[in-house]
């Protein structure tokens, strides 16, 4: 199960993981190429997680991951 909402099979769970190591990879490479957080969030090219209104949550991720990342790299 991911963590928050209903059970689930693992076709769900390996979405959630792709989804997560994409958005991951690409803030990176945002981070790497010195781009604010502001342009990460508005790159159209990000992964948005389907389904169960998850997509409300697309910038909060971002930022987050951003972020994490960010303290990671100064």
């Amino acid at each position: 199960m991911p963590g928050h909402g209903l059970l689930c099979g693992e076709e769900a769970v390996v979405g959630q993981l792709n989804y997560i190591e994409s958005s991951w990879d690409r803030t990176a490479d945002h981070i790497a190429q010195g781009r604010s957080l502001e342009e990460a969030i508005e790159d159209p090219e990000y992964p948005i997680y389907p389904g169960l209104g998850a997509e409300r949550l697309h910038k909060w991720n971002i930022k987050v991951l951003y972020r994490q990342l960010k303290k990671m790299s100064d």
